[in-house]
């Protein structure tokens, strides 16, 4: 869903009670009122502490109590520029397609909003669209991890970054992470791939085997087979780019072009960890 919000300060609403996942005491939280397209003036209360952000966006942290849920909320600021007033709106957009063509199980490993949800800006304030929250992403993940891991070496004295533990969780990674890429390929192609990007289930232990991660932030993503003309234009000078892109062949869902970009991000992110003693990687 989205909208936009008006915002007070949070009185004493509820005492000393938590949100849903009892991350933040309510009284913690500011009002903010937003106004849905299918249900009109909605109250949230939302942490003044964004949680993530972007070239076009903040996310925060924000309890719905006619639903007792909590959401993420991702926040774009009208008129910075045509270009984010675009992408926001596309985002939107691939969100709505989601919803109405692909069936749940098909789109697990993908973030979702409300059902129903139409691209519009309600004032000339903000866009606010309203998501499942998630957890850490994928980068958070596994710095978090890698240090855990380290430290086990260290006192084992391994002889090895590149332990059966270490190879086990990375591996574990990216094959959540390769699903959520093959679900998004079946109709699109995301354009922004990076660890930032997926997320893990709030749900999930960050210190036991990743079970699920999903895919955000479709602000650059194109539905195939609309949208393939804006491909060079969204990633001008992104030398993770496939060489089917450079060539300028036309890009279709059994292109290998995202594939390219994901294994060009992870390599550069986690090479270092999987040097071996006396291996140098060129």
């Amino acid at each position: 869903m989205e909208g936009n919000y008006s915002m007070s300060e949070s009185s004493s609403y509820s005492g000393g009670r938590k949100c849903e996942c009892g991350y933040y005491p309510i009284s913690n939280l500011i009002t903010i009122v937003i106004n849905l397209k299918n249900q009109g003036k909605t109250v949230f209360k939302k942490s003044t502490i964004e949680f993530g952000s972007g070239r076009y966006g903040k996310v925060y942290h924000a309890f719905w109590p006619d639903r007792n849920i909590c959401v993420s909320i991702k926040e774009v600021n009208k008129g910075h520029d045509r270009l984010t007033d675009e992408r926001a709106k596309n985002e939107v957009e691939i969100h709505k397609y989601i919803n109405e063509n692909i069936a749940e199980d098909e789109r697990n490993y993908i973030i979702k909003i409300c059902k129903g949800s139409k691209c519009c800006w309600n004032s000339n304030i903000y866009l606010s669209i309203v998501m499942e929250l998630g957890g850490m992403n994928l980068k958070d993940y596994f710095e978090e991890n890698d240090v855990i891991i380290s430290t086990f070496e260290l006192m084992q004295e391994e002889e090895t970054s590149f332990s059966e533990r270490r190879e086990e969780f990375l591996t574990n990674i990216f094959k959540c992470a390769a699903k959520a890429l093959q679900q998004f390929h079946e109709f699109g192609i995301h354009l922004d791939i990076k660890a930032d990007n997926f997320i893990i289930s709030k749900e999930q232990n960050s210190h036991e085997p990743l079970e699920l991660c999903k895919l955000i932030d479709f602000n650059s993503s194109i539905i195939i087979p609309k949208g393939e003309d804006r491909i060079i234009e969204n990633l001008q000078g992104n030398m993770a780019l496939a060489p089917e892109i450079f060539e300028g062949q036309s890009v279709n869902n059994g292109s290998k072009v995202h594939i390219h970009t994901y294994i060009y991000i992870h390599i550069h992110t986690c090479i270092f960890r999987l040097v071996i003693k006396n291996f140098v990687i060129n």
